[in-house]
């Protein structure tokens, strides 16, 4: 996992490189958009915000349709803008998720520059044009690939965000039910238990860092055995109360 995120760093840093230099973002996702493609969106703003200082216009066309989808966009807060009233005259960078050029699953109008394809459905011929195609056909969603894309980077990635990805990959293959690839079921695996993890220890240290790697740190506990007790039976509690198990008499196996 290590070297393969190591070569995404290096893939990764010629993108981030040319969208440097580079004016306005627009990222356009697929008409009627769904979890995958609105998780993706945001976590390619995020990207785009935290390595570059830009900001980026998510758009789409069509309608939110499922209560699901509609209640993920409200409560996460994701910014979403209809593509009908965007100029794209005045984008020097247009990105597609989930989605690509002429493919009819999109109201971007034929002819129209994209730069960016990122997707995990088969690859089209004049995605094969855009000067950056990421198509991963063997992947369950295209939340996992930008997910990885966090990781390479070495991004944080908040609770809301994490959310947004953990249910794109959870819905989009049905709890990894349905074409779920190897680094979907991983995405899925670290998501979910680093938010246990940070709720285990807030108020008590840290926890995420590496992209919510599964990981926590606790500092400043004293060098005394009781501080050292005192904090394990609260870890305990708080990991018990996640698993959903009461707190019970212990007994005993063997007699």
């Amino acid at each position: 996992m290590d070297y393969l995120l190591s070569q995404l760093k290096k893939q990764t840093d010629e993108l981030l490189a040319w969208v440097r230099g580079k004016g306005k973002i627009l990222i356009i996702v697929h008409d009627n958009p769904d979890p995958d493609c609105l998780a993706s969106a945001m976590a390619l703003h995020h990207l785009f915000v935290m390595k570059l200082n830009k900001d980026s216009i998510i758009t789409f066309s069509g309608m939110i349709g499922r209560s699901e989808n509609i209640a993920m966009a409200k409560e996460l807060q994701i910014p979403l803008t209809p593509l009908e009233i965007v100029n794209l005259k005045e984008y020097q960078v247009i990105c597609m998720l989930d989605t690509q050029p002429d493919t009819g699953n999109n109201s971007l109008p034929p002819g129209t520059r994209v730069d960016i394809v990122i997707d995990h459905h088969p690859l089209r011929q004049q995605t094969r044009e855009c000067r950056w195609c990421d198509v991963r056909e063997d992947y369950g969603t295209t939340a996992t690939i930008i997910y990885e894309y966090l990781l390479s980077q070495d991004v944080s990635i908040g609770t809301k965000l994490a959310t947004a990805l953990f249910y794109a990959i959870k819905s989009e293959t049905q709890d990894l039910g349905r074409e779920a690839s190897l680094p979907d079921k991983e995405a899925y695996l670290r998501l979910f238990a680093g938010e246990i993890i940070k709720r285990i220890v807030a108020g008590l240290g840290k926890a995420g860092g590496h992209g919510m790697m599964a990981g926590g740190k606790i500092d400043d506990i004293g060098p005394s055995r009781k501080a050292l007790n005192k904090v394990e039976t609260l870890l305990k509690s708080r990991f018990l109360s996640e698993l959903g198990i009461k707190k019970t008499r212990p007994r005993k196996l063997i007699r």
